[in-house]
């Protein structure tokens, strides 16, 4: 199995206001829970 110490992962996260602040604002949180 491959050594996986030296990798990275890297989570992106977006919202558009097209579907409104709320669901800005619940990407936001989620994306601070996640890190």
């Amino acid at each position: 199995m491959e050594n996986f110490k030296n990798l990275e992962v890297w989570f992106v996260t977006g919202a558009q206001l097209l579907y409104g602040g709320d669901a800005v604002v619940k990407v936001d949180a989620h994306s601070t829970e996640m890190v």
